[in-house]
């Protein structure tokens, strides 16, 4: 009988450190954990949140400033039943957010913590925040003369209007007249004094 229950004993005891050594079916265990990408971003920016949760409830992405408690809390997101605890989703920072540090949790829907990841806001860059208006554009007074003539031509600079064309033939006519009227005149003064006066009579 000892000589069965030792093999029996041994099985029993290999059962038992194989158990011991598997981890729980479902269990998360390590693999717990919420991954932000990117880690660092500014206000306004889009940040990817993964998440691999012990839970299949509802879940709330809350942001909250370190040291500021449920002042600095704002909700980012709510993924209503993930599928065994995995998610994956992409949240806006508050453009109204501070620089800093800040924390990105993941809570049930009665507030109890089940991950956090650290997020840094840095401060916008002096060019994102600039007017997006047109820079004033500084004109020589010949350009803007130019300008102005193409928009409103009754307007312009006197200097830069185009110059009519001169009509010359009305006076070319008038000068052809007037040689004309010199040339008959000389022609008929020829005349008078190419004549020759009738010879006189002789008288007996």
């Amino acid at each position: 009988m000892k000589r069965l229950l030792r093999p029996l004993g041994a099985v029993v005891v290999a059962l038992g450190v194989a158990v011991a050594g598997c981890p729980a079916v479902g269990a998360h265990g390590d693999e717990d954990a919420l991954v932000l990408q990117p880690a660092v971003t500014t206000p306004g920016g889009v940040v990817g949140v993964r998440g691999d949760l012990p839970t299949t409830n509802s879940i709330r992405l809350v942001l909250v400033a370190v040291g500021q408690g449920d002042q600095g809390e704002v909700t980012l997101a709510r993924l209503e039943d993930p599928p065994q605890g995995h998610f994956e989703t992409a949240v806006t920072v508050p453009t109204t957010a501070a620089p800093g540090t800040w924390h990105v949790e993941a809570q049930t829907a009665g507030g109890a913590v089940l991950a956090e990841s650290e997020l840094t806001v840095l401060a916008a860059s002096p060019s994102a925040a600039r007017d997006d208006r047109a820079e004033p554009v500084a004109l020589s007074p010949g350009s803007t003369a130019r300008a102005l003539s193409a928009i409103r031509p009754d307007v312009a600079d006197p200097a830069t209007r185009e110059r009519a064309p001169t009509v010359w033939w009305p006076y070319a006519v008038v000068a052809v007249m007037l040689l004309a009227a010199v040339g008959w005149v000389r022609r008929h003064r020829q005349r008078e004094h190419g004549r020759v006066p009738p010879a006189a009579t002789s008288s007996r």
